[in-house]
């Protein structure tokens, strides 16, 4: 049996009664890291425990990392009931507890989970944020993976180091203008240490960072937008009521020779290798797509995720 303890945001008073009961219970504890401020009451508490923090000085990837953990703790596991801890809760965030919940049960070892405070609360609390839109939670360690949606707001975690914030902002510049406000938490919920630092993106990477940041990023304004869905915002806002008078009258009909101009545009800029052209021309053309499925979406005919679905379908139909 392995007992998953959650150790809390940080300060002592955020670990569940149920986990300090786990954690007095004379079984043998390990930690993912000693390096968490609630650590500090476990030895005023005298629980004995180990951690797995040379490792961390041996593994060439957290991929390795996080895989050598969950095969020690297995082993470990076939010799005795253990109890292994996490920072926060131990279903938040932790991706050592979603390989060893998947190895565990492939091994047909059981699990218990033991729930603490996660890093969650006490950043919203310090943020002054109430959720009723929902919100993105990514590690910044995946970020490429889980490309930002701008009309929600993004919570970043595990933004340890300046690298791992150089690298957060030159992702973000590419989706949001560089004096777009974000917010660096620092120590969310541990008195005393408990910070916020609103700075344009830009900046980012100015600001001091630990083991406790996380990055809040605000959405944009529907008219703010740069993404797909922006261009599919703002073809709908020039249609509707108060756009623009060109763009409200135009049908397919009249759209026809536009997209034939634009398609020769492209074709113009792939024969003369102008990348710069070819990437406005493919906009022009991609704004013909739009402005058809805004036209037949009116009609309630089809949209453009009908578009877009029906075209992914057909490419997986036709590469079995």
């Amino acid at each position: 049996m392995i007992t998953i303890v959650g150790l809390g945001a940080g300060a002592p008073a955020t670990l569940s009664p149920q986990a300090w009961e786990v954690l007095r219970s004379g079984q043998p504890v390990w930690l993912r890291t000693a390096i968490h401020p609630t650590v500090d009451a476990l030895r005023e508490a005298g629980i004995p425990f180990q951690s797995f923090d040379p490792l961390y000085e041996q593994a060439e990837s957290f991929e390795e990392l996080y895989a050598q953990v969950v095969e020690q703790l297995l082993e470990r596991a076939q010799q005795g009931s253990l109890v292994y801890a996490v920072p926060g809760h131990p279903l938040v965030g932790e991706e050592t507890v979603r390989l060893l919940l998947e190895r565990a049960r492939e091994q047909g070892v059981s699990v218990r989970i033991v729930g603490s405070t996660s890093f969650l609360e006490p950043t919203l609390e310090a943020l002054g944020l109430c959720l009723t839109d929902g919100i993105q939670v990514v590690d910044a360690l995946s970020a490429t993976r889980f490309p930002p949606d701008q009309w929600m707001p993004v919570l970043y975690y595990q933004v340890y180091d300046q690298f791992v914030s150089s690298d957060l902002k030159l992702l973000l510049m590419r989706y949001y203008p560089d004096e777009h406000p974000v917010r660096v938490v620092r120590a969310a919920g541990v008195p005393g240490q408990q910070s916020v630092q609103t700075v344009p993106l830009h900046e980012l990477d100015r600001v001091p960072v630990d083991h406790l940041t996380s990055v809040y990023v605000p959405p944009l304004p529907p008219d703010d937008r740069r993404d797909f869905a922006g261009l599919v915002h703002v073809v709908a806002r020039l249609r509707g009521p108060g756009g623009c008078p060109w763009d409200r009258e135009q049908t397919h009909e009249t759209l026809r020779p536009f997209l034939l101009e634009e398609a020769y545009e492209v074709l113009d800029a792939i024969n003369t290798g102008d990348d710069v052209k070819l990437c406005e021309e493919l906009g022009d053309v991609l704004l013909q797509v739009v402005l058809h499925a805004q036209l037949a979406s009116e009609e309630g005919r089809f949209d453009i995720q009908d578009v877009v679905s029906q075209q992914c379908e057909k490419l997986v139909r036709r590469h079995p």
